[in-house]
């Protein structure tokens, strides 16, 4: 876990990562979603981020889609490895359920 005081090194991308500490699985992610489902699947900006960090975080983690009506779409071509989201909240609607 990253403190301000926490060493640092280089990590993928040449992004830094604290140096020697253990990993913390987070309890809640929000996602920004450029496009959504009503099934709660989120279009991204194509990187594959997301997808692969919520391919290992698995249940646990409960993850909150944010979003504009006007950015909800009738389909999207889902690949394997994308999961849905617990939730997608936009100004007036919610779409999917959370069980906690």
């Amino acid at each position: 876990m990253w403190q301000r005081d926490t060493p640092m090194t280089c990590g993928r991308y040449q992004i830094p990562v604290p140096l020697g500490t253990e990993k913390v699985t987070p309890d809640l992610l929000l996602l920004a979603c450029i496009g959504f489902t009503r099934d709660c699947y989120r279009l991204g900006y194509g990187g594959g981020f997301y997808d692969r960090t919520l391919s290992v975080l698995g249940p646990e983690t409960v993850t909150v889609g944010l979003a504009f009506d006007a950015l909800e779409i009738s389909e999207l071509e889902v690949e394997s490895h994308d999961l849905p989201l617990n939730i997608i909240l936009t100004e007036h609607k919610t779409f999917g359920s959370l069980t906690v």
